[in-house]
């Protein structure tokens, strides 16, 4: 008999789905050697379990323990699905305006989803500088950003600086212009056409709730409220994802976990009250506002992941 071990229980859910120790190690962001210690024992666990069993697509609490099922639970929803409402075509789905120079392909997808009743696309995604994109259009992205960002920020003198440098660099790119795989559709987004996920690879985000490096179940059908996570499309097809705060007509406020930081450090008590922790954007280059509707710690079988 197999001793229920975490280095068995390890072993087996690998070979279950086929993945070598390397691609388990670069699927969760480790070294190969971190995987073999704990398959050999030699290693007693590792604050990297929940991601290891997600990209497993077990239970994480079977995979420390031994105890519970084996087979991961539904996805956790993190907003509530009966807001959900139809709000017909969506404008990031239809391209760019044909006038626009940054138009060479980059599109966000450049043909609509085909809807699937039991799944959905999933998109990994990269930030802009790290992309595929090419070196123009990323340079002529990144300053359309950046402009719109100051702009945005413009009457905080004190931190329209500190804003634009803590955001501009925090923005998103799907990685190729057709879904990287189709997943099974969770239950809050049954019948939403629209509905997709995403897959962020690497970790600079401005959200205090970190999606990166999970799937992200993005619904476009629901009216954001405070305190909802939220993928914010740009007029360029890239997005920013962050809680968001209000909708005061003209802009949107969302919460920028690197000025929450810095106020926590700040010991002065008269400037601590003079920071802010928003960061804020004009309608007007907002292409759309999608919110997340859960999480899953989990992978999508992509070799872009593994790059």
């Amino acid at each position: 008999m197999i001793e229920n071990t975490l280095a068995n229980r390890l072993k087996k859910a690998r070979e279950e789905v086929g993945f070598s120790q390397s691609k388990l190690a670069r699927i969760v962001g480790v070294t190969p050697q971190a995987i073999q210690a704990l398959e050999a024992g030699t290693s007693a666990g590792s604050k990297h379990l929940a991601a290891i069993s997600g990209a497993l697509g077990v239970e994480a609490v079977w995979l420390a323990t031994g105890e519970g099922d084996l087979k991961r639970k539904p996805r956790r929803d993190i907003s509530d699905p009966s807001e959900a409402q139809p709000v017909g075509n969506l404008h990031f789905l239809m391209g760019f305006d044909k006038e626009d120079p940054l138009d060479d392909g980059w599109s966000f997808p450049p043909t609509r989803i085909v809807f699937n009743a039991d799944t959905i696309p999933i998109f990994v995604c990269q930030i802009v500088d790290d992309s595929r994109i090419p070196k123009k259009a990323k340079e002529e992205i990144t300053k359309k950003i950046t402009d719109w960002i100051y702009k945005s920020n413009v009457d905080d003198p004190d931190f329209v600086e500190r804003i634009t440098d803590t955001t501009r660099d925090k923005f998103f790119s799907i990685s190729g212009d057709v879904p990287d795989d189709y997943i099974p559709r969770p239950h809050y987004l049954k019948g939403q056409g629209e509905a997709y996920a995403i897959y962020i690879i690497g970790n600079k985000t401005i959200s205090p709730v970190n999606i990166n490096k999970s799937i992200a179940f993005i619904s476009p059908h629901k009216n954001p409220q405070h305190g909802d996570i939220v993928v914010i499309w740009h007029k360029t097809n890239t997005f920013i994802v962050s809680k968001f705060l209000y909708d005061s007509g003209d802009y949107i406020g969302l919460e920028n976990q690197y000025l929450v930081n810095d106020s926590l450090n700040e010991e002065d008590p008269d400037k601590y009250f003079s920071m802010t922790d928003t960061t804020v954007l004009s309608k007007d280059q907002i292409r759309s506002v999608h919110c997340v509707g859960g999480v899953e710690f989990s992978a999508p079988r992509s070799p872009k992941i593994q790059q």
